[in-house]
C-alpha cells in the first residue's frame, strides 16, 4: 500500500501513487485511523506521517470568514480515507 501526504500529514492512500509502506507500517496507520481522537469545537485533527500522532488544527473558515466548513463525522472520514465514499 502507498500513502499520500501533504505538508507532513497523511491525506490518503493508494495502490498506485504515493510512498510505499510496509505491511507493518500500514497496520500501524490503520490502528491510528481507528483511534482518531474527537477534536475540540472549531478544530480538526490531522495525522502526522512521520509519527502517526494526531494534531489538532483550527477548522478552515468558509468563504465569508465566519462560518466554518462542516466537519465530517469519524465514520465518514474513515470511509473516505479507506477508499469508500468520495
Amino acid at each position: 500500500m502507498k500513502i499520500c501526504t501533504s505538508n507532513g500529514y497523511i491525506i490518503g492512500y493508494s495502490e498506485t501513487i504515493g510512498k510505499e509502506v510496509s505491511d507493518n507500517e500500514w497496520e500501524k496507520i490503520q490502528t491510528a485511523l481507528t483511534n482518531r481522537p474527537q477534536p475540540n469545537e472549531g478544530f480538526l485533527v490531522m495525522l502526522r506521517a512521520d509519527t502517526l500522532a494526531w494534531e489538532q488544527q483550527p477548522l478552515p473558515q468558509g468563504d465569508d470568514g465566519e462560518n466554518p466548513v462542516p466537519e465530517l463525522s469519524d465514520s465518514e472520514a474513515l470511509e473516505i480515507i479507506l477508499g469508500g465514499a468520495v
